[in-house]
């Protein structure tokens, strides 16, 4: 959410900056990006960006290439264009943290190609494991471009390499699993990320964990104003504006509360339904129809159907190195109408059609709408909290191991539903040794090869599966969720009609204990 709001913020206060920087129209054929960890904590980031200038285009004159934090060094920044140095480089004034690159005398001319190599330091960058006290963990988020400067799609390549020392065996990745690991030419361990039609405005997140004894230094988190937050960049621009930037900030302000105000409205996708006071609850929902009731983002609903037309042996799924879904029985019986009509989506490459994606969740959600008539909606909302509820209780308690691997294969639907899913495991099952679910297997997870019986695995290990699992197959499912939500919101619970209206682009991004990089630019 931060990085749009910013988006609002360098519309207001850089407005004729915004304004020059419209006539830019680009394609980043390539973002590729290697992040060595260092023993001291810090990390050494290297882009390789390759841009098409649109024939319609302003000629590509200054790149905008976003950092993790404010603690990078800027001296250590050097860049190259078709491999010519590049002179001049200073932190950006178009976006909150990070450098301008100024191609003076080597434009990207309209119709033309060209690679930016750009290398930088940053020493701040390892942070402790949120999840095990032992662990370190580096997050990077690769620089990216406002969405009214690119056109196309982006081969993304991620390189995270691990500090001296790390095993294969003990160490682990976040958000979505990597493509393929192996060495670099210090022996160094690499897990490394690749996405052949990634969006060149979306931001993308990639991290691993490793033992902390391999590095010198785990720092606290920062605290906000050392991220690209409201607040440092806020009060960056007061200071370095005085009272016209305290002017232009209240208008950003409005203009940040409406976009968090239309942010929120776009994920409330349920459309209102005559609902009757004390008429009974609904019952008979199955979990992804509850999901839509209780206005779960929809990527997550798309991967509750695709793991459970897995349990169902419906289709099998492949991760690596992309999202690859077989149709095994595409007349299979029982199948409920949204899965069957999910099937159709999956075209012969096993890929998701994306742009089907809006008109299949607008006939689902109006077919849960169809069923709610006449019933009470606050009631069977609660009803369906419930069931969540009585699913962790009785994982919770449980009598044996056994017992509650066969619960988690049972209620698994359910409790994805639960946005808290993380913790409540952890908290649920702790060291407990559990069986996950054979079905929830993928082709390409490692293992690589789906076992014929699970292994048992504490809580924690299986909380950690369990999550990345989900993050990797919602975000492969859909990935422009932002863009496929405000397409359905607009056709089952529009806005009401207003004469005025804003947008904007550009990136920010603040969290505590990662370390992130965003970007927006191509002026």
């Amino acid at each position: 959410m931060v990085k749009k709001l910013f988006a609002a913020v360098t519309l207001v206060l850089l407005l004729g900056g915004a304004a020059f920087a419209a006539d830019y129209k680009f394609s980043v054929d390539e973002n590729f990006s290697d992040i060595i960890i260092r023993e001291d904590g810090g990390v050494d980031i290297k882009y390789q960006l390759t841009f098409t200038c649109a024939k319609n285009g302003k000629p590509i004159d200054i790149v905008d290439v976003g950092l993790p934090n404010n603690y990078f060094e800027l001296d250590s920044v050097r860049a190259r264009i078709n491999e010519t140095p590049v002179s001049g480089i200073k932190n950006s004034a178009f976006i909150p943290v990070g450098v301008e690159v100024p191609l003076s005398g080597h434009e990207i001319n309209p119709g033309s190609t060209g690679t930016l190599m750009l290398e930088a330091s940053n020493p701040h960058m390892v942070f402790p494991d949120s999840q095990d006290a032992n662990f370190a963990s580096v997050e990077f988020y690769p620089t990216y471009f406002g969405n009214q400067f690119t056109t196309g799609a982006t081969r993304l390549r991620v390189a995270i390499h691990f500090p001296p020392g790390a095993d294969s065996q003990k160490v682990k990745w976040h958000y979505s699993e990597f493509n393929r690991m192996e060495q670099d030419q210090e022996g160094r361990l690499v897990y490394i990320w690749e996405l052949d039609k990634a969006s060149p405005s979306e931001q993308y997140k990639f991290g691993v964990s490793f033992p902390k004894t391999l590095v010198k230094n785990v720092f606290p988190p920062l605290e906000p104003e050392n991220y690209t937050s409201e607040k440092s960049w806020g009060k960056k621009l007061t200071d370095n504006c005085g009272g016209p930037a305290f002017v232009f900030g209240l208008i950003g302000f409005f203009i940040i509360a409406g976009y968090i105000a239309e942010r929120r409205r776009r994920m409330r996708y349920f459309p209102p339904v005559a609902s009757v006071e004390g008429v009974e609850i609904k019952r008979g929902l199955t979990a992804p129809e509850a999901a839509l009731l209780l206005e779960v983002p929809l990527n997550k609903v798309a991967a509750m159907i695709i793991f459970g037309l897995k349990k169902k042996d419906v289709i099998d799924i492949s991760t690596m190195p992309k999202l690859n879904i077989k149709v095994l029985n595409k007349n299979a019986q029982g199948l409920f109408p949204y899965e069957t009509g999910f099937l159709e989506l999956i075209d012969p490459e096993g890929a998701i059609a994306e742009k089907s994606l809006s008109p299949f969740f607008i006939k689902m959600i109006n077919a849960v709408k169809d069923k709610l008539k006449g019933f009470n909606i606050e009631k069977t909302r609660a009803h369906y909290r419930s069931i969540i509820d009585q699913a962790w209780d009785q994982v919770k308690s449980s009598g044996t191991d056994a017992q509650a691997s066969q619960l988690l294969d049972q209620s698994f639907s359910w409790l994805m539903i639960d946005k808290n899913m993380d913790h409540k495991l952890k908290d649920s099952l702790g060291q407990r040794q559990v069986s996950p679910p054979i079905w929830f297997y993928t082709r390409g997870y490692h293992p690589v090869t789906a076992p014929s019986k699970s292994s048992p695995v504490s809580g924690v290990q299986f909380a950690d599966q369990v999550v990345s699992r989900i993050e990797g197959v919602s975000n492969a499912a859909v990935a422009k969720l932002e863009s496929l939500s405000g397409l359905v919101t607009n056709t089952t619970n529009p806005p009401p009609k207003s004469t005025g209206s804003h947008s904007g682009g550009g990136c920010a991004c603040a969290c505590a204990g990662c370390a992130c990089a965003c970007a927006g630019g191509g002026r």
